[in-house]
């Protein structure tokens, strides 16, 4: 009987063990699936600390900010420095709508490595921090430059064309 209550509490611990060694191998190729997405995606992708230290980033993100790696952008930690936005009350803004909860559409002049200016538009939310409890932030950033460039191009056109249209009914009403 002892043999056969040892036999069967082995046979459960085997079964056990290989759900077990099933969910592990599920969860890593999760972690694959995810880790992929994330360093493959075509928008910038990061976390940050409520005291703006960046935690992750992807490298969509580091090549927007002009940096050869994420590993590289998260050593020189361009925000936590005060170099990374051109106002520094965007950055305070950027934070306190964070703190307040979801942002959507948060548009940004940003400084890209070497001082380059690069609009961005942001959206992030808050999360709580599994590891430690604290509040951390998951944010993501595409580049509008090229957008806000031909928007501004667009204004000075306008300007211009309206100048030109004044000078001329001026000229027109001196004659």
């Amino acid at each position: 009987a002892l043999t056969s209550a040892l036999w069967r509490a082995n046979e459960e611990l085997s079964q056990k063990n290989l759900g077990e060694a099933q969910l592990a191998q599920a969860l890593r190729e999760s972690e694959r699936r995810y880790r992929t997405i994330f360093d493959n995606a075509g928008i910038g992708i990061y976390s940050t600390s409520h005291t703006g230290e960046w935690l992750t980033a992807n490298r969509a993100m580091a090549q927007i900010l002009g940096y050869d790696s994420p590993q590289e952008l998260l050593r020189d930690q361009p925000d936590l420095h005060g170099r990374l936005f051109a106002d520094p009350r965007q950055r305070q803004g950027w934070f306190d709508q964070l703190r307040d909860g979801d942002v959507r559409a948060f548009e940004a002049e940003l400084y890209a490595k070497k001082r380059r200016s690069v609009w961005v538009n942001m959206s992030g939310h808050k999360v709580q921090d599994a590891k430690n409890g604290q509040t951390c932030f998951e944010c993501m950033l595409y580049d509008v430059t090229e957008r806000h460039q031909a928007e501004l191009a667009l204004i000075q056109a306008k300007e211009q064309a309206d100048f030109a249209n004044r000078s001329k009914s001026e000229f027109l009403a001196n004659m």
